[in-house]
């Protein structure tokens, strides 16, 4: 009893469940122990269970396209559960490309006839929308010309109105002066005229009457 203890203390063994892929790789007598395969054949090879599933899986094929097989099987299981038929995909090769066959002299006379044609319209279509702009162009520029002569008259009725007018305004404070000082002096005359009839007045009355 105390033997086996010892035994299985000493040496756990560690059981590993591999993967549908790699399950037929391994024999039904290997024995897995702390990470180490030790089969009949090599007990001495050390063997990462896991690895070899990613590695046979990746040598096999990539991950989408494993995505869409194992989905493609999943739908055929299912189809074939219900009693339902695969759709066939039928695949047609395109056709491949024919060579132009020769053209008849006739038809390559009339493409060009129909070529110099469709130029020639262009041409004069063209043509009539550079007439249009010229005359709009014309147009403008005589506008601009008329616009341009009135501005100049504006501006020299401006300046000789303003002129005019800073002549009017030195008129008007030189005559503004000239009738201050006639007036001051009409006023002193007033007040010396007032000051004579006002004495002439008082001499009067102080003379005794004859």
């Amino acid at each position: 009893m105390d033997d086996r203890m010892d035994d299985s203390i000493a040496s756990p063994k560690f059981f590993y469940v591999y993967p549908e892929s790699c399950a037929s790789s391994l024999s039904s007598n290997t024995d897995f122990s702390m990470g180490t395969a030790s089969n009949s054949t090599s007990t001495n090879e050390w063997h990462n269970p896991f690895q070899h599933a990613a590695t046979n899986f990746f040598q096999q094929e990539t991950a989408p396209k494993a995505v869409k097989t194992e989905l493609k099987k999943v739908i055929q299981v299912r189809k074939i559960a219900n009693g339902e038929e695969m759709p066939e995909i039928e695949w047609k090769k395109p056709p491949t490309p024919q060579p132009r066959p020769p053209e008849k002299p006739e038809d390559i006379q009339l493409r060009r006839q129909k070529n110099k044609i469709a130029a020639k319209k262009c041409r004069e279509k063209k043509r009539i929308v550079r007439e249009e702009y010229k005359k709009k162009i014309k147009k403008q520029e005589e506008i601009q010309s008329r616009l341009t002569k009135e501005v100049e008259k504006l501006r020299q009725e401006f300046w000789e109105l303003k002129n005019n007018l800073q002549n009017h305004l030195h008129h008007c404070t030189l005559n503004t002066a000239s009738t201050m000082n006639t007036l001051t002096s009409l006023q002193q005359l007033a007040q010396q005229t007032d000051f004579n009839a006002n004495a002439l007045f008082n001499v009067d009355r102080s003379l005794p009457p004859q």
